[in-house]
């Protein structure tokens, strides 16, 4: 598989996630008893691997687990999900890390991680399938491994002009030889303000904190709003763009982000316009909030473009 291409390379996390559904979040120092426990593979690079190739997209993950049983079941599910997982290191020293996610009533969620072999992946490890990389379309990073690492991956991409796409989350602060190396940059709300030093508050304020951002990057400036969408902001069409979220009932807000963030690095890789694009993220995590599990909730391509038909799009 040494020469095979790829429309989306994720380069990132991947490690178990233990999700407690509770009647609601609990505050510091308090106690809350769950309601249900479900062990279900994640981490956002995993996350953002499936989602792409259940949206039909040939897809190729590269990332760390350990010798143990999470990190064999882990490897199944990117494999039974049409994801190429032979470029998944086994790190015999360190074991898969977990996440414990609290999920309330409303679908709200807190999450802890244990990054484990996460952060072992390395810029040699990265070095060592640049071949995958440089035969791809779009690049797909998030931030639950060192920057390092992504620095390098970035480099990579950039040498053979492969379409970069960074999601930050979580949010770190990134320097500006990291920033001039993406195309699109994807944050939510939260990250955004961080980041741009702007309150969000409304559609407004969303997109002054992504031209604020746009200042340091290649391209466009994603923020992502949960119930009221996503706005974009792209210096190479110099418009901003807001897309309403879908109306669903939201049960699990966990992997929305990623589901998004995979749906538009598809979206690029079949050269789909801007509002195309991001009415299709838009979609794709409406859909996922429907659903319970980070892995086991994301949309396959027949039900995004069932909905989309349904709202005449």
């Amino acid at each position: 598989m040494e020469n095979t291409f790829s429309d989306v390379v994720v380069v990132g996390s991947i490690h178990m996630d233990y999700n407690i559904y509770l009647p609601r979040l609990p505050v510091k120092g308090e106690t809350v008893i769950g309601r249900w426990l479900h062990i279900s593979p994640g981490g956002k690079g995993a996350n953002q691997a499936v989602a792409a190739s259940r949206l039909g997209a040939r897809t190729t993950f590269i990332g760390r687990v350990g010798n143990d049983e999470n990190g064999k079941r882990l490897v199944e599910v990117l494999e039974q999900n049409n994801v190429d997982a032979s470029k998944i290191i086994v790190d015999h020293e360190t074991p898969t890390g977990i996440a414990l996610i609290f999920i309330d009533e409303s679908g709200d969620n807190m999450i802890a991680v244990f990054p484990g072999t996460d952060e072992k992946l390395s810029p040699g490890d990265i070095v060592k399938n640049k071949h995958v990389i440089e035969n791809s379309k779009v690049l797909l990073l998030q931030l639950e491994i060192p920057l390092e690492t992504v620095e390098q991956a970035l480099k990579i991409a950039k040498e053979e002009a492969v379409i970069t796409v960074l999601n930050v989350a979580p949010y770190k602060h990134l320097r500006e030889n990291i920033l001039s190396l993406v195309d699109v940059l994807i944050l939510n709300d939260v990250e955004a303000s961080q980041f741009s030093g702007t309150e969000i508050t409304d559609i407004d304020t969303a997109v002054v904190a992504a031209k604020t951002i746009a200042e340091k990057t290649l391209g466009e400036v994603i923020v992502t709003l949960g119930e009221q969408g996503a706005v974009t902001f792209s210096k190479i069409e110099d418009r901003a763009l807001h897309i309403p979220a879908f109306p669903v009932k939201a049960v699990d807000t966990v992997a929305a982000g990623d589901a998004f963030s995979a749906a538009y690095a598809v979206a690029i890789s079949e050269e789909k316009g801007l509002e195309e694009r991001l009415r299709f993220s838009v979609a794709t995590a409406s859909l996922k909030v429907t659903k319970k599990g980070a892995i086991t909730g994301l949309p396959f391509r027949s039900e995004v473009e069932r909905l989309l038909r349904s709202r005449g799009v």
